[in-house]
């Protein structure tokens, strides 16, 4: 037996076909929304975890610095010529600081 359509039933399919496609449409919209929210929430999320990772790693290159100088100023204990390593030393510690924080965080 064919399952043939009446012209009744004709006039209300597009009416229910263009029902399902606003619904589906609706949903389809409400998705993207989620999505692009949750995308949003994710880049904020990554972009604070690399502030704190920054400040972190400039904060203890910092403080090694700093301790890597009065150590060697105490050996130095004044010298002119002590003063001067420990410049050098000094500088190219911090400089190694600066490329690895520059790879790490592209700066």
């Amino acid at each position: 037996m064919s399952e043939l359509v009446s012209y009744g039933d004709l006039s209300e399919q597009p009416s229910r076909q263009i029902t399902r496609a606003a619904l589906l449409a609706k949903e389809s919209s409400e998705l993207d929304g989620y999505r692009y929210r949750l995308k949003a929430g994710l880049l904020s999320f990554m972009d604070q975890c690399d502030t704190e990772a920054a400040y972190d790693a400039a904060n203890v290159a910092g403080k090694a610095e700093l301790s890597l100088l009065k150590t060697l100023l105490a050996e130095a204990a004044g010298s002119a010529a002590g003063v001067e390593l420990v410049a050098r030393w000094v500088e190219q510690f911090s400089n190694s600081n600066h490329q690895r924080y520059g790879r790490r965080f592209g700066g």
